[in-house]
């Protein structure tokens, strides 16, 4: 069963079809025992097509992963272990990383699949699984140099090689710096597409192809832009979106690809925007939020529906705060901060959903700042905190010291535009100290760099505004050799 799903999984509306393989072939291994190898790759492909599946469900993709982790190492301690073994096991374990928000409860799982990768010789599969453990650890230099390894050994021939190559280069041009070198990401990203074409020339129906190809063509459309070429940008960008369209027309059941869409008509709006036709691109987010809405309906229970839908409100709601229309931006963050309430009595005591909503009331209170709405800021901020609070003093998980360093900044903005400068003072440095738990809880510093720009920043500000020149002179005197560190071992990350 498991062959005969890889044989039509990447055929268009085959859907159905997989859903009904996949329910039979988890029967049967739910009723099977014993710690086969072969058992356990085929307990690892059911996962995958479940996870696939029910692509908005993290808590089930979390707890199937787990589950085929587990089995994967009852067999890892026996006397069968090998590297194939090893790299089944180091694959599970990452997928389920995937589906954990946390980056704190990632950390020990990192960990352990870093120390498996590492007792076995390094083959492709094996740098391919390091390099995504890299990106979920936020090491995004260390990832880029093992995509570039990959990439140059790569350079086959057959189907199979073309498109590892094709998504190698698509992940190679991502970790490049969008600022640092846009000529070179337009490079990668073209050869990428180069490639895919020749394989959908082959094959016509392939989703996951066609689906890379619209991916890498979004992606290619902002660095064109970058380097000032609108007219091509555009026209790469709309191919993208009319390509992952089509798919969705032609397999309508796959919600992936309804995610999919989502997050790349974003994107592809924050390209119009930056060309300067924001008209065209909020059609495309409404309609993408209008998508989300009956995918909630149809799957109330499933949370990621509920937050990527209130994800594309916010992000209509950005797109209007961008030409200064802040009535349209505050009735889109409005709207979204309703949805995540609302999911709080499905999912009570959910940290990911509390923590999307803590961001929610962040956003309210700057664009409520901005208009000059400062008694509702400040109510948006209260309603921030309650749900912050709790986290703080019994968890002092990462997100949580960083939702609150964002929580400080924006309360010491809304102070520094009521002339609380003392106030707006003590805030930030609250916020930096904030910053700095979480990066001893292990959060990467490359991460924090820009926040703590930032909130240097706004704290000069108000040293200045009290004429207190030679503290603020000190605070950067502190910091600066943080910064100089990071360079000198990092000398080629733009931002430092």
């Amino acid at each position: 069963m498991v062959e005969l799903e890889g044989r039509v999984r990447h055929l268009s509306g085959a859907t159905t079809a997989r859903e009904a393989l996949v329910a039979l072939g988890t029967r049967y291994l739910n009723l099977s025992s014993g710690t086969d190898p072969q058992l356990a790759n085929a307990w690892l492909r059911m996962v995958e097509l479940l996870s696939t599946e029910g692509a908005g469900d993290s808590d089930a993709a979390h707890r199937h992963f787990a589950e085929a982790a587990a089995r994967l190492q009852s067999l890892h301690r026996s006397p069968l272990a090998n590297p194939d073994l090893a790299l089944q096991l180091a694959s599970a374990i990452t997928e389920q990383i995937r589906t954990i928000p946390d980056f704190s409860s990632r950390i020990p799982l990192i960990n352990r699949v870093r120390r498996i990768l590492l007792r076995y010789p390094q083959s492709i599969p094996h740098l391919h699984c390091l390099a995504q453990l890299l990106i979920l650890s936020r090491d995004e230099e260390a990832a880029l140099a093992i995509e570039r390894r990959i990439a140059s050994a790569l350079r086959g021939h057959s189907p199979v090689d073309r498109f590892a190559l094709a998504r190698t280069l698509f992940h190679d041009a991502q970790q490049i710096q969008s600022s640092s070198n846009p000529a070179l990401r337009a490079a990668e990203h073209e050869e990428a597409i180069s490639l895919l074409d020749r394989l959908i020339d082959d094959e016509q129906t392939h989703v996951r192809y066609r689906l890379q190809r619209a991916l890498s063509r979004v992606r290619h459309s902002d660095a064109l832009l970058r380097l000032k070429k609108k007219s091509p940008a555009l026209v790469e960008a709309e191919q993208g979106i009319a390509e992952i369209r089509q798919l969705l027309r032609e397999d309508p059941r796959r919600s992936s690809l309804a995610l999919t869409l989502a997050d790349e008509s974003y994107r592809y709006t924050s390209i119009l925007v930056a060309a300067g036709e924001r008209a065209r691109g909020t059609p495309l987010l409404l309609e993408s939020s209008s998508r989300m809405r009956q995918i909630r309906a149809a799957n109330p229970q499933v949370l990621r529906y509920a937050i990527t839908h209130a994800d594309c409100l916010s992000n209509l709601a950005f797109v209007h705060r961008n030409s200064s229309d802040y009535s349209s931006d505050t009735r889109f963050q409005e709207e979204a901060i309703d949805i995540l309430t609302a999911e709080q009595t499905r999912h009570p005591g959910n940290q990911q959903l509390q923590r999307e909503l803590v961001q929610k009331h962040l956003s309210a209170s700057v664009v409520r700042r901005f208009s000059r709405q400062y008694p509702e800021a400040a109510k948006h901020l209260d309603q921030a905190w309650l749900l912050l609070n709790p986290a703080l003093r019994t968890k002092h998980q990462i997100e949580d010291h960083l939702n609150a360093a964002d929580w400080f900044d924006v309360k010491a903005s809304l102070e520094s535009a009521t002339a609380k400068s003392a106030a707006a003072l003590s805030n930030r440095q609250i916020a930096l100290q904030h910053l700095n738990s979480a990066q001893r809880l292990g959060y990467p510093f490359p991460l924090l760099l820009a926040r703590k720009i930032y909130i240097l920043s706004g704290t000069d500000n108000d040293f200045f505004n009290l004429r207190r020149y030679d503290e603020a002179i000190a605070l950067n005197d502190k910091h600066l050799p943080e910064f100089e560190n990071h360079l000198s071992l990092n000398p080629n990350h733009f931002e430092s």
